[in-house]
């Protein structure tokens, strides 16, 4: 979930578009981010991210997004009733409709892939951090600055705007 985060800040357009600061980063910088680009991303369905998270290390907090993409598949794909298969009632009535278990077998699969990251973690409560997350959270929901245009007009007294580059909506 972290990495996600981390992944879609850095990649957010007034960030991406900051190419002299991109320049200065370190190779070794450079080569952190791309990997993290690599694991969080979305084609052939996440396929990077599911392979690590096959074998997770503690403490592991996953991409809720992703098990919430996979049952709104499963959801949406997936009638909630099916045709009774093998009627031998051939009478020209309609088949019978009974309930799809197979949907709800997917379903209960996502939902238990997602209950092994539910073990318990021994982490110290250390208040003075806890203050200063609430305190940060506080300051960023009461500020009028942290909207994307605020953060695109800094950007841009950053690095000027290049040529092609269109303002986010």
């Amino acid at each position: 979930s972290a990495l996600m985060a981390i992944a879609c800040s850095l990649t957010a357009s007034a960030i991406s578009r900051l190419r002299q600061t991109w320049d200065q980063l370190s190779p070794k910088t450079n080569a952190i981010f791309e990997e993290i680009k690599e694991v969080v991303d979305v084609s052939r369905n996440y396929a990077a991210l599911r392979q690590r998270l096959q074998t997770p290390k503690a403490p592991c907090l996953p991409f809720v997004g992703m098990y919430l993409t996979d049952l709104t598949f499963v959801d949406v794909g997936n009638s909630n009733t099916r045709p009774l298969p093998f009627d031998d009632d051939d009478d020209g009535t309609e088949s019978k409709m009974v309930i799809n278990f197979d949907k709800h077998m997917r379903s209960a699969r996502v939902v238990s892939h997602l209950q092994r990251y539910q073990v318990p973690y021994r982490l110290q409560h250390v208040r003075e951090i806890q203050d200063w997350l609430e305190m940060q959270l506080e300051r960023v929901n009461a500020s009028e600055q942290c909207t994307v245009m605020s953060f695109w007009r800094r950007s841009q007294a950053l690095e000027a705007r290049s040529k092609g580059e269109e303002r986010p909506e």
